[in-house]
């Protein structure tokens, strides 16, 4: 029961920040001749998001009480969509989430990527270390808490190393470390796949600590120091944010042609697990 109450103020809170952003900025003018309120409106795109439903299943009989139609609700996503709203609307709640103990959700940042299967996306590319399938490549960057603070969408055979490159140059906040004290030493937590001096240059060079894994190299394993390994297992935060965001069905397998379609359900999801952390 603690649970079910929570997630639904979880749910309410979500779509409020969304709507405040929308009337805000003059996105959605009702008129007389509107069909559906705002609030039905996210409430159905929510609907999609979390169970993964084609846009044409909203004509079934689960929202004929409303007489709702896809094509309305479609064309009110792409508006946003176009608009950035759930982008901008996610940025708006990283602001608020580090005005809080910003050193501390800073400390530990981790870096990964994750394939995403496709149905009917342009944006895919072949990969024969995944099944052999065509696939797109989620890229993030997240804090201490598993909160991303940057991420990208590409096709499946981009390098993971610059695809790291573009997201250190894109970040949502800035993570510059300005103070040498250990109490708020930061540190940089990858794999081995990106166990190269150009990654580690790039922390380094704004004052963070890198702890990358090792590979092997010539049948030899160069281990991390003791004290290495034990901050590196905090590493897992990124392996539950991308559990986090796969729990919604939309993200968890691409129906969307385009990047933005697919990048506004990831904010989405982005927004729902930094409403955890607030």
């Amino acid at each position: 029961m603690y649970i079910l109450s929570e997630m639904v103020q979880l749910n309410v809170s979500f779509k409020d920040h969304i709507r405040r952003f929308i009337l805000n900025n003059n996105l959605f003018k009702p008129t007389t001749n509107t069909k559906y309120t705002l609030d039905q409106i996210l409430d159905v795109i929510e609907y999609v998001l979390i169970t993964g439903a084609s846009w044409r299943s909203i004509d079934l009989p689960i929202f004929n009480e409303l007489n709702i139609r896809w094509q309305s609700i479609y064309y009110h996503f792409q508006k946003f969509s176009k608009a950035n709203v759930f982008k901008k609307v996610y940025l708006q709640l990283l602001d608020v989430y580090f005005k809080q103990n910003r050193s501390g959700k800073l400390k530990y940042l981790s870096v990964d990527t994750s394939f995403v299967r496709n149905q009917c996306s342009k944006h895919v590319a072949f990969n024969g270390y995944y099944k052999k399938k065509r696939l797109s490549k989620l890229s993030m960057i997240v804090d201490s808490n598993g909160v991303p603070i940057s991420a990208l969408i590409t096709e499946g055979n981009h390098n993971d190393q610059k695809l790291f490159h573009r997201n250190w140059k894109n970040l949502f906040v800035e993570i510059t470390s300005t103070n040498n004290n250990n109490k708020h030493k930061r540190y940089l937590l990858a794999d081995a796949i990106y166990d190269a001096e150009l990654v580690r240059q790039s922390a380094i060079d704004k004052n963070i600590t890198p702890i990358i894994w090792k590979r092997k190299y010539k049948g030899r394993s160069i281990q991390l120091s003791k004290n290495h390994k034990q901050i590196f297992k905090r590493r897992i935060v990124i392996e539950n944010c991308f559990s986090w965001i796969y729990q919604n069905q939309r993200t968890y397998k691409r129906f969307d042609k385009s990047n933005q379609s697919y990048l506004s359900f990831l904010f989405m999801a982005f927004s729902r697990i930094i409403l955890r952390r607030i």
